[in-house]
């Protein structure tokens, strides 16, 4: 068990190396770093004492030690547009993206997971097929049309839910909705094929020989063993919602990390950019390190 964590460990911490690297890379291989930190109208000479100031004069390898000494103190630099700590802006943003992250994953697992069980139990009838075409179209829309069709009937038709903002419970409505549907296809199908896999094995074929029940059989010998491949699109599912959801921020205004990633990219606050990306990547580690455990919980063979 201790050989399996520590094995887990080094694997996510040679994956945040390798997202410092890239970030690392990618920041100078899209130009001066300097000169996209300074306004539009500086000249070469203010360039140059930037990149002076900020050890852009120095070698490669030595910029790379002190980029991560800083990215470790918690210093992801100064936002261009709003001259405050890009992680502080980032931070300002981020209460609203994890609680509509966290509500529209909650709404796609319980209502996944069930669903997916209830196509694969009743194969080729009327509610595997109804539920099989209803994930397909929710996989096949595109999210930002949705979110706009949604405000334009429920928002401005029929008044029924905010169309901006997260001040109260009904802001939340629609963009839960929007941004849940397309994971909670996804388990649906998945769920169903994983379980349609575990039906035909022998153990199953042998707990219903012996006699147990039908729900101890679905439940626990069924079930368990159909959640691993599931758990592992869960892991990366709450990470792309948490830390994705700009297209749905930015239909809905709503006041999160997705929506400043966009206004960012527009404004050319690069400190600004380069920390959520940071961030949507450290997420998306810690992430697979808690599927890892599960593995581990689900299916003891994990062990071996």
């Amino acid at each position: 068990m201790i050989n399996v964590l520590l094995i887990r460990v080094v694997r996510t911490l040679l994956t945040l190396l390798g997202v410092l690297v890239l970030a690392f890379a990618l920041g100078r291989l899209s130009g001066d770093p300097a000169a996209l930190l300074m306004p539009l109208e500086a000249t070469e000479a203010d360039i140059e004492q930037a990149r002076r100031q900020l050890g852009l004069d120095r070698p490669l390898p030595e910029q790379f030690v002190l980029y991560t000494a800083d990215i470790l103190r918690g210093d992801f630099g100064r936002s261009i547009a709003q001259g405050r700590p890009a992680l502080e802006v980032v931070l300002g943003r981020a209460p609203a993206s994890i609680r509509l992250g966290l509500y529209s994953f909650i709404v796609a697992v319980v209502l996944g997971v069930p669903a997916g069980m209830l196509a694969a139990y009743q194969r080729n009838k009327l509610a595997d097929q109804l539920l099989m075409s209803l994930s397909l179209a929710a996989q096949s829309l595109p999210s930002f049309f949705m979110g706009i069709t949604l405000i334009l009937i429920f928002s401005v038709q029929l008044g029924w839910t905010p169309a901006f903002g997260d001040d109260t419970w009904r802001h939340y409505l629609l963009p839960i909705f929007t941004l849940s549907v397309y994971s909670l296809a996804i388990i649906i199908r998945l769920t169903r094929s994983s379980l349609l896999e575990v039906l035909n094995q022998d153990y199953v074929r042998t707990a219903r020989a012996k006699g147990l029940p039908e729900t101890r059989v679905r439940n626990v010998h069924t079930l368990r063993n159909a959640l691993i491949p599931v758990v592992t699109v869960l892991g990366l599912q709450l990470g792309s919602i948490i830390s994705g959801a700009a297209v749905i921020e930015t239909v809905f205004a709503w006041p999160g990390m997705g929506a400043l990633a966009v206004t960012a990219v527009n404004q050319r606050d690069f400190p600004v950019i380069q920390t959520i990306v940071l961030l949507s990547a450290f997420a998306f580690a810690f992430f697979n390190f808690a599927v890892d455990l599960l593995y581990v919980w689900l299916d003891p063979r994990v062990r071996l």
